[in-house]
């Protein structure tokens, strides 16, 4: 998890993705060290969307990634 932190914060070093509304986070990867799996997310308030790109990441098999998907509200609800 530690290298999934250093991506992130590399990533919010960036003003304009710092500051995106929400910044959503999901992962998988094999530890190097105890060859267990490593799958998790964050929605970051958005409602299950974490738990949609692991979901994605899962189901295609993708190994090795980290998906971060960042969002700016406009100040219009859609739907």
């Amino acid at each position: 998890v530690v290298q999934v932190s250093w991506v992130l914060s590399h990533l919010l070093s960036d003003r304009k993705i710092a500051a995106a509304s929400h910044n959503m986070v999901a992962y998988s990867f094999v530890d190097a060290s105890s060859g267990v799996r490593v799958f998790d997310n964050d929605d970051d308030g958005e409602g299950g969307s974490g738990a949609k790109l692991a979901s994605t990441i899962d189901n295609k098999g993708a190994r090795d990634v980290i998906v971060v998907v960042s969002r700016w509200f406009g100040g219009v609800h859609l739907g």
